[in-house]
């Protein structure tokens, strides 16, 4: 199982939230993280984020720092025929979104 993590790079706290929580839960689950930054690669960087997305099995979306480049990619998750994603921005909720498959929540 993959899945695809959509977030700010470079910062401090949310490279930590990455390889210290999301990367450390996902792993015990069995299910392995995907964070384009981490993946050596020759291919363009548009397709490669693409691809990534639309071959994971879920995705998470954190929108901490509000990079556009993260809505984007949870817009293409999105449209993808899976459409599973989790925003890890905001405190827990249910979504009023019913055909969404999304869960909010602060980590």
């Amino acid at each position: 199982m993959k899945c695809f993590i959509a977030m700010a790079f470079g910062y401090q706290d949310t490279d930590e939230l990455y390889d210290h929580a999301i990367c450390e839960i996902l792993r015990s689950q069995n299910i392995d993280p995907v964070r384009v930054d981490r993946i050596e690669h020759n291919d363009a960087i548009d397709d490669r984020i693409v691809n990534e997305i639309k071959s994971a099995d879920f995705a998470i979306a954190d929108l901490t720092y509000a990079r556009p480049s993260v809505y984007y990619e949870a817009g293409i998750r999105r449209a993808s025929d899976s459409g599973h994603l989790h925003d890890s921005a905001r405190p827990p909720k249910a979504s009023r979104r019913r055909s969404i498959r999304h869960i909010s929540s602060a980590l």
